[in-house]
Formats: structure tokens, sequence, C-alpha cells
């Protein structure tokens, strides 16, 4: 006789329940997807944990090392600091994605040291010690400097360049005043080529505008190299930088290569290498609404970018600057011929379109950014993307917001 209650008419309703239950469990009882993440985060690091962590200027109440979570999406500058060490680089540029983590890296160093006061008497001068961008601007005091002799440049755009030795002793600060002489820059030329390592037509495209910035004065122009996707799939440079030198690509609509630019404005005689000259003079005789001045130099695992722009005539519309980051003694085995690379743009600071500038006539900007240089944006085998950072330099340029017209640039190189 089967039992009423260990039976099959109560197994089989005990068993569904069971089945309905682990269906539920493992995802299958109805529920929805969670929303996607709309925050990012940022691994803060460094080799001496305790370091203070501040986020485009504002302390964190936080040390290293340390995840800062529930961050828009977005750049941010990210800075340590910790009593009786220096840190490097200075502070790191970072971009926040949502649902993803960044990370910025710094290393202390201990020191017995004094400081460097540096003013200018017009402010807002870059200042570099021995050679290398503080990403500071007059006037400043330059900390945990080890005892000994250094050369301080200040550089400010439209004023000539000055430098001085200052003598640095522990636990003082030693002085470093400038009075700057104005000296307005020429009118600097500014050729983007894109181009395509697969493309035949760009080889004497390219030989051709690297025989005319030979014969030109190289006060008067400037180069940068943007790759793209076509007619050959695969281009290195392309890989390494993708999306910016897309978007650049559609601001002038780029369908068909090579294509030149001269100050923005296409310039289609591209095999022509004696018209370009006269173009590149005609346009460098005239005199331009900014100054610009920048330095660049490698700062530990970054390449720190500063400078200022200062607006000295009026022209009508909105003006953006940017910043790019390029480049040099590249050699690489193009299937089109073409072997050695002396321009290729690697970032634009901010990004493509620039930082918006909102100047009167006599007014100045500075601008600062630290771009990693160890760690390439894009993941898997690509040739190219791994960065030499002494072959790395700087371009500044301003551009009309509303149209293609570049009405100065300037360069590290």
């Amino acid at each position: 006789m089967t039992n009423p209650i260990t039976g099959p008419r109560l197994l089989l309703p005990v068993l569904l329940f069971v089945l309905a239950l682990g269906a539920w469990s493992c995802g299958g009882g109805g529920g929805t997807d969670p929303d996607p993440p709309t925050k990012g985060s940022i691994q803060v690091n460094s080799n001496v944990d305790g370091a203070a962590i501040s986020l485009n200027g504002i302390p964190r109440g936080e040390t290293t090392d340390a995840k800062l979570s529930g961050l828009e999406p977005g750049i941010y500058t990210v800075r340590v600091s910790l009593d009786g060490y220096a840190v490097s680089p200075e502070f790191i540029d970072v971009t926040v994605v949502a649902g993803e983590t960044v990370t910025a890296a710094f290393s202390l160093l201990l020191l017995e040291a004094g400081m460097i006061h540096v003013e200018t008497d017009v402010a807002g001068a870059a200042i570099l010690i021995d050679g290398e961008v503080t990403g500071r601007f007059t006037p400043a005091d330059i900390t945990d400097i080890a005892p000994g002799t250094y050369q301080v440049d200040v550089v400010h755009a439209g004023y000539a360049r000055a430098m001085q030795s200052v003598t640095v002793a522990l636990d003082s600060t030693s002085d470093a005043s400038f009075t700057l002489v104005e000296e307005l820059a020429g009118k600097r030329v500014l050729i983007e080529h894109y181009s395509n390592y697969g493309c035949t037509p760009c080889l004497p495209a390219e030989l051709a505008l690297e025989a005319a910035v030979e014969d030109l004065d190289p006060a008067t122009v400037t180069t940068i190299g943007v790759h793209l996707n076509f007619p050959v799939f695969g281009d290195p440079f392309w890989l390494d930088n993708q999306q910016q030198n897309d978007d650049r690509r559609d601001i002038y609509s780029v369908i068909a290569l090579p294509q030149f630019r001269f100050d923005g404005e296409r310039f289609d005689d591209v095999d022509n290498k004696a018209a370009m000259v006269s173009d590149v003079q005609t346009r460098a005789a005239a005199s331009p609404p900014y100054q610009i001045a920048i330095v660049a130099s490698p700062v530990g695992d970054s390449l720190i970018v500063a400078g200022s722009v200062r607006k000295t005539a009026d022209i009508a519309g909105e003006e953006r600057l940017v910043v790019a980051a390029i480049e040099t003694g590249i050699d690489y085995d193009s299937p089109n011929g073409i072997d050695h690379f002396d321009d290729i743009v690697k970032r634009f600071f901010p990004g493509i379109s620039g930082l918006t500038l909102d100047l009167a006539v006599g007014e100045m900007q500075t601008f600062r950014y630290a771009l990693a240089i160890s760690d390439p944006s894009v993941d898997g085998d690509i040739p190219l993307d791994d960065w030499v950072a002494e072959n790395l330099h700087a371009v500044a340029f301003v551009q009309s917001g509303t149209g293609f017209t570049v009405y100065q640039a300037g360069t590290t190189r």
C-alpha cells in the first residue's frame, strides 16, 4: 500500500516546487537586468602609503592606496602629497568612464629638501627646473627640491624665454625673480596631413611635404600627421588612437587620401613642393591674433605639457585651443613604401575639439596636461603603441570654433 504522506501524489508537487525554486535562484524567476552603471572609479596608488589625495584641486580626505568610487564620467586631475616627499609626476589627468576603473600611479621620494620661489612681473609663466616641466605657473613655490644648483626657466606667451641659475640649501627658500621682455612671435602655419599606411598616392605627397618643410624657415611651420583606417585596414598609427583620429577626420569630412590642411584650409596640390613652400610663406607673412608658449617633458611615466595663450588682436567668433602629443623618429616599413615618420599624433588634449577660449585682447590663459606614456590605451598586440618618451614633443594651435581656420600654432620642437 502506498503511504499517503510519502506517496507519488505528494512527491510530484514537491519536486515541481524545488525545480521552480532552482530556476528562480539562477535568474529565471522573471527578474529584470540591473541598470547599466552610470559612475566610474579611480584607483590611486603610490609606492609610499598614506599620501593625501585630491581631485581637481579638492582634497578627498583619503590616502593612497585608495579607490575613489561613484565618480561622474569626465576628466579629472589627480594629485597626491605627503610631507617630506617629492611626488612624480606632480599630477595626472585621467578620464573616468562609467562602469570602469582607471589607475593613477605616483612615485614618492623622501628628500631632505629646500624650496624655490619663482615669480615674474607678468603672472602665468610656465616654470621649468633643469629643463623639466613642473606644471606650475608663476608665482609659485616649487617645494621638495634637493640641495644643489638648478636652472630655472620661465616661458610665457608673447614674451622671451628667461632663465637663471638658483642654488638651493637645506630647509631654506631660494628666490628666482624675472622681469619678462615682450617678444611677439610671427605666424606659424599648421599643416595637418591625413594619410594611411597602405595609401599609394600618399607616398609622393608625403615626400613632397617633407621636401617643402626642409626648405622653409622652421619658425614658420609645424606639421602633424593623422592616420586613418582606409583605404587599407589595420594602419598601426590609427589603431593606437582610433576614436580621436576618426573624430578629427569627421571635422573636415575627409573621404579620400591623401588630404592636406594648411591652417585648416584644404590644400589640393599635394605633390607640388614649390606650391607648398609658396603657400606657407604667404600665410606666415600675416600677423597672428594669438601668441602661444608651450613646453613639454617626460616626468616619470608621464608627458607633462604646459603653456599659455595670449590674444593680441580681435577676431570674430569662437576660438578653441587644441594641444597634441606628437612622436617623432618612428621607423616602420609601411606597405606604401614610407618607412620613417616624424610627426605622428599620439593624443589630442583635452580632445579633438580642444578647450574653448573666452579672451579679450591682451588677456591670457594657461593650460597643462599630463599623459601617461607607459600604459597604452588600446589593449592587444598593436604595433607601435609603445611610446618612446625622448621622441615625444607637443604642438598647440588655436582654431576657429565655428569654422576650420587655424589662427596660430606653437610647438616644443
